[in-house]
């Protein structure tokens, strides 16, 4: 990692020392040296920061850790649920498209979902277009928006992100929710809080105006209600860790486009100063890709009421998350 100035030699040096000398001393992170220097909060996991999530934190949220769920019940639940949402995939999409064609499309799509987090001052409105709005979930598309508007007020700041090479993708997790009866097309980043959990399936429970009756009622009750209704929904998240070199540039000004290059990592061309510039071979990256809410979940069914030709086929996956960042701040929102 390089940290430079476009400020005078002095500063420069300064500078140098405040990143080599102050964050070995004090811990600075790349993260609060943008923030507090320049004003940049990108929520970008930078070589020195502090994975958010490990997978079983991401999964096992709050419960408890000690010995016998640390190393039995925990790994034979996220087995058990990985295989649930495995099959339901395959059930309705066929083994010849998962895993293999759906890696292949991951392997496809991991340049593009990454390079179209970078940011250029010279085309600010570019995480507004059509293109850029269709390749993720509104959930995430709103929370990078809220970074890249930040950006844009002050105009003289830009990320690139550059991924020269995608090297390998395999599923980590498979999450199934299944829910009662919703907009049809709708995507939902998380569950609702209220409903029950194995592992990573589901089972939302139905508003208040539409469960049973019937107060001695339990939550299990509630949840076979919707399991066995017809008007089912049905929702699909897959996070995969596809391994990439990944070069990263906080700059001044507007960048040029990155090169072509066949080295393991590109360096990416600058018209303005690098503030911060790290590459990173080989690196994991999670990222999390969601299908439509379908509701009913017949519509997605070889055996659903229109038969196999009458269901859905294009899944319309979208990308909902990098590195854990918006299931971070969810599991820190519900706590609070």
């Amino acid at each position: 990692m390089h940290l430079r100035s476009a400020a005078s030699p002095l500063a420069c040096v300064l500078r140098r020392r405040a990143f080599h000398g102050t964050r070995a001393a004090y811990k600075v992170s790349t993260s609060q040296l943008l923030r507090n220097g320049h004003g940049v909060t990108f929520p970008w996991r930078f070589e020195d920061t502090p994975e958010r999530l490990s997978p079983e934190d991401a999964i096992f949220h709050g419960e408890p850790r000690d010995v016998w769920s640390l190393w039995v019940q925990q790994p034979v639940v996220r087995r058990i649920s990985r295989f649930i949402g495995e099959q339901a995939i395959v059930n309705n999409l066929g083994m010849d498209y998962f895993p293999d064609k759906f890696l292949q499309g991951v392997y496809l799509a991991a340049k593009p979902a990454l390079e179209s987090l970078s940011f250029s001052p010279a085309d600010p409105d570019a995480w507004d277009g059509e293109h850029i709005s269709d390749f993720y979930t509104p959930a995430l598309h709103a929370r990078m928006a809220r970074e890249y508007a930040k950006l844009k007020e002050k105009g003289d700041i830009g990320i690139e992100i550059a991924v020269p090479r995608v090297y390998d993708a395999y599923v980590l997790d498979t999450w199934l929710n299944f829910g009662p009866k919703q907009a049809k097309g709708q995507f939902l980043t998380y569950p609702p809080p209220q409903g029950l959990k194995f592992g990573t399936v589901f089972f939302a429970l139905p508003p208040p105006s539409a469960r049973p009756k019937n107060p001695d009622a339990t939550s299990m009750d509630m949840a076979k209600s919707v399991f066995f209704s017809k008007d089912m929904g049905l929702q699909v998240h897959i996070d995969v860790v596809v391994t990439a070199d990944i070069a990263v540039t906080v700059y001044e000004h507007a960048p040029e486009p990155a090169p072509t290059t066949e080295t393991a990592v590109a360096e990416t061309a600058v018209r303005g100063t690098p503030i911060v510039h790290e590459t990173s071979e080989r690196r994991d990256v999670v990222l999390r890709f969601s299908s439509p809410y379908f509701s009913p979940a017949d519509s997605i069914s070889r055996s659903g009421p229109g038969g196999p030709d009458d269901r859905v086929w294009n899944w319309a996956w979208r990308v909902a998350d990098v590195d854990y960042l918006l299931t971070s701040e969810y599991l820190k929102s519900i706590e609070e």
